[in-house]
């Protein structure tokens, strides 16, 4: 591209040149020398401009469109947060630096929330062993205590009959006493 625009220039300088020749040679006498001169003039202006407008459309869309492929590549990355923009030296260069910035720290920071979300998990799993033993544990004391009842229950109608033993046998011991004062009683009348 710059090769072109060496050559266009080179032809304008010719054209240039040429067109002072003549006008030199013809002393500005002629009008025909003079719009010769003016049109190749305007000519080169316009040739210039053209040139100078592409190559400030070019400075400005390459770097602009390496810009856009690399952020499409990101996107396109599955979010791969390791790629980065492409270094340029253009003020292109600053936006890609901040980009690549950006990019760093958004990576650093789902970097951290992943590693939260690690702990939680593992914080969860200990939490739901946890939970679990505790509700074999509970499962256990409940059954022991159901058991402690019983025997509880066994040992108060042990209780219950032995007290229900002990009156009658005190209860017979108060008859056959009674029964053994009337016999006395009658033996001492006896005799």
């Amino acid at each position: 591209m710059r090769t072109v625009i060496v050559l266009a220039f080179v032809c304008i300088l010719a054209s240039l040149g040429s067109a002072l020749f003549h006008l030199m040679r013809d002393k500005g006498q002629s009008n025909r020398t003079v719009r010769a001169f003016v049109l190749v003039l305007s000519a080169i202006c316009v040739a210039i401009a053209l040139a100078v407008a592409l190559l400030i459309t070019r400075s400005v869309t390459r770097p602009l469109n390496t810009i856009l492929g690399a952020t499409e590549d990101l996107r396109a990355g599955a979010g791969d947060l390791t790629l980065r923009l492409p270094d340029q030296a253009s003020d292109f260069g600053r936006l890609s630096h901040s980009i690549n910035g950006f990019l760093q720290k958004l990576h650093e920071i789902i970097a951290v929330v992943s590693a939260s979300a690690s702990h939680v998990r593992t914080a969860a799993t200990d939490l739901r062993q946890g939970n679990g033993d505790l509700a074999r544990r509970t499962e256990q004391q409940a059954a022991t205590l159901e058991e402690t009842a019983a025997s509880v229950e066994q040992l108060s109608r042990s209780a219950k009959h032995n007290a229900d033993q002990t009156r009658l046998a005190s209860d017979l011991t108060a008859q056959a006493s009674r029964s053994a004062a009337r016999g006395g009683q009658a033996v001492a009348e006896a005799v």
